[in-house]
């Protein structure tokens, strides 16, 4: 049976005995028009590895294996898992790994220096948290084409100055350009989620807009100012912790000024190439 409509998808996980646990964010995508356009929008071609997290039903992975040379689907849902790689036995260029995508290395599940691709509809509970996973990356995916809450969505393309703009945005600037392509209504899934989604775009760059030369130290400042984003810069740097800051003779707004950041300025206005310049400055400043 394919779940290629509501009343499908509900048959068939009766069948399976399978009610969706929201602790695992469980909306399956049910309109196969909807996961047909989302294939083809990704682009993908014999030559396309592409890791797809949270498969469900399989409503993408049933085109995703009819284009891809590879997939490998991540499924945390062990009901689903033994289900899915029955289905797919006979597709030698699908395999399944059962597991929390969170606690996978996803680089790993390809040749080394392979490129490859995410395309998934990323369960509701754990988006974010998968986004924030690939931005910490080393070796990013070359592109993703991800179905997110729309907040969320909102949030990962937000530049700038705009409301939403804050962590994840900064964190996806690095190496990602990104641009919302379309929504997705709740009647696309069962059950049908209380919020709109969207489809997401993230196409790396050639070249980081930003390389600091200590990463964690990147994400910490920006994880610390954004946890005081209505305060000004000076006062977020005179804030902290004395393991992130210079030694004696500190002043916020000379180190602000020499980044190009006004010392009144709050976080979300500082675009990513800012923050990677001001945690370099900080570190270099705290170097014995």
């Amino acid at each position: 049976m394919k779940a290629t409509r509501s009343s499908d998808t509900r048959a068939l996980l009766a069948s399976l005995s399978v009610r969706p646990l929201k602790r695992l964010g469980q909306n399956f995508l049910c309109d196969e028009n909807m996961a047909r356009w989302i294939v083809r929008r990704a682009g993908i071609g014999p030559d396309s590895h592409v890791l797809e997290i949270g498969p469900g039903l399989g409503a993408l992975t049933e085109f995703l294996a009819q284009e891809a040379g590879r997939v490998v689907a991540i499924e945390a849902d062990i009901r689903l898992y033994g289900w899915l790689k029955e289905r797919y036995a006979t597709c030698s260029n699908v395999s399944f790994i059962h597991a929390d995508a969170l606690e996978v290395e996803w680089a790993s599940l390809f040749d080394p220096g392979a490129s490859w691709m995410l395309v998934s509809n990323l369960p509701y509970a754990s988006g974010t948290r998968m986004m924030m996973r690939m931005f910490e990356m080393d070796d990013p995916p070359s592109r993703a084409l991800v179905t997110l809450q729309a907040d969320v969505a909102e949030r990962l393309v937000a530049e700038p100055g705009a409301p939403a703009y804050g962590l994840l945005a900064i964190w996806r600037g690095r190496w990602f350009d990104a641009r919302m392509i379309r929504a997705i209504p709740p009647a696309c899934f069962y059950p049908p989620p209380h919020v709109a989604s969207s489809v997401v775009e993230l196409r790396r760059r050639s070249s980081p807009r930003c390389a600091p030369r200590n990463p964690e130290h990147f994400r910490d400042l920006t994880r610390l100012a954004f946890m005081r984003r209505r305060k000004q810069m000076r006062r977020i740097l005179l804030d902290l912790p004395v393991c992130m800051r210079p030694p004696d003779g500190f002043v916020p707004e000379d180190i602000l000024r020499a980044v190009g950041v006004a010392p009144d300025a709050r976080p979300e206005t500082i675009a990513v190439e800012s923050w990677g310049a001001l945690a370099d400055l900080l570190g270099q400043a705290r170097d014995p």
